[in-house]
């Protein structure tokens, strides 16, 4: 994520960075991208 803020990437791009080594948790698809704007957010202000 931090090389996606950086990069000045946004939050809609945010659900585009590469989250498979989570895949194996549950209920990955259903929350990677909701994690991934979450984690921008967080990211942004540091």
């Amino acid at each position: 994520m931090r090389a996606h803020i950086d990069a000045g990437g946004d939050i809609i791009g945010a659900v585009e960075v590469d989250q498979l080594a989570f895949s194996h948790l549950d209920q990955f698809d259903a929350l990677a991208g909701r994690n991934a704007q979450m984690l921008l957010q967080q990211m942004e202000w540091e």
